[in-house]
């Protein structure tokens, strides 16, 4: 991933408060400086055209490690490298030093099916070692030096975010796919699957479990797959108090589709005014104003009663964030 040269303050890199982005491929983590770590319930996988770089950087961590013994130098507590039984498909998991759980994954590009045209055909900005608008910013404070893209290489190797898994309680996966199948129009899916066998998940009590998968992004004519997905996977383990961590997705071809799904949540009743912001969305025209509106709850369509909170900041393809990217 690379730094974001539109929302990196140098201040906030160096004594770690407000806010960073860091991009890769067409999506972005928004790095939140807080009293308490958001941690997500679930994994984020990741999507590279080749493992062998992030390998290389592990591996020169785990060399300075034993050089310096200074577990502060390492961005990451403990990583492995893992082979899937069935797909025989090699993947790296790094949990970071907060307990974030990331999976990361190669996805060839001569695969029929791939489900990453978007992230190839929109490219998100990094910070390079030149960056001509904020270069005497960097350059004073060392940012530069340890942080910036090299400028033969300015893209990153992380192609984007693939899924987003979440944990969640037993009997809510249906639920979960029914909201966003009728307020979105959602491509779902509910199967049931294998637990994993490993420490996230409760295989004690049921060798099965059932994951609802949600289609986001584009969607690929010939297989019907979405670019990227999310993934609701129930679990009989507890589950720690919601922390505030959030996503963000675009949805829609044009303001039609935008205002479509905000009606939609409308009738849903839960749309939602997140008090840290600005962007109060209450209504259509508000929401038009700022491209973008905000739920938190998803509800059992049939009972009103809410599942599973997670923050979405749902925007418009008008939305500023999007139309930046044209031409990058």
């Amino acid at each position: 991933m690379g730094l974001d040269p539109r929302y990196t303050i140098p201040d906030n890199v160096i004594n770690g408060s407000g806010m960073v982005w860091a991009n890769c491929g067409a999506t972005q983590f928004h790095l939140v400086y807080g009293e308490e770590a958001q941690v997500v319930p679930g994994s984020i996988g990741l999507w590279y055209d080749d493992l062998d770089g992030l390998k290389e950087r592990l591996g020169r961590y785990g060399e300075l490690l034993l050089k310096e013994g200074d577990e502060q130098q390492r961005p990451f507590e403990t990583y492995s490298i893992d082979v899937d039984v069935r797909s025989k498909q090699e993947s790296i998991r790094i949990v970071d030093r907060y307990g974030n759980v990331f999976y990361c994954r190669q996805q060839s590009s001569s695969v029929d099916d791939d489900p990453e045209e978007l992230i190839r055909a929109v490219r998100q900005p990094t910070l390079t070692s030149t960056d001509r608008l904020t270069s005497q910013a960097y350059q004073s404070s060392d940012i530069l030096r340890r942080f910036a893209m090299d400028d033969d290489q300015p893209d990153t190797n992380c192609r984007g975010i693939q899924y987003v898994e979440f944990h969640v309680p037993p009997n809510t996966a249906a639920q979960i796919a029914e909201f966003y199948d009728c307020v979105f129009d959602a491509p779902t899916n509910l199967l049931t699957v294998p637990s994993t066998n490993n420490e996230e998940d409760d295989s004690s009590s049921s060798s099965e479990t059932n994951v609802a998968i949600v289609g986001i992004g584009s969607i690929n004519p010939t297989t019907g797959r979405t670019s990227q997905s999310l993934l609701f996977r129930e679990t009989a383990l507890p589950l720690p108090p919601y922390d505030g961590h959030h996503i963000s997705l675009y949805v829609g071809d044009d303001t039609a589709d935008f205002s479509a799904a905000f009606k939609s949540c409308m009738d849903a009743g839960v749309v939602w005014v997140n008090p840290r912001y600005e962007d109060r969305v209450t209504n259509l025209n508000t929401a038009k104003k700022w491209s973008q509106f905000r739920f938190k709850d998803i509800l059992d369509l049939q009972s009103g009663r809410k599942v599973f909170e997670l923050e979405h900041e749902v925007r418009s393809v008008e939305h500023r964030g999007w139309t930046g990217l044209v031409g990058r």
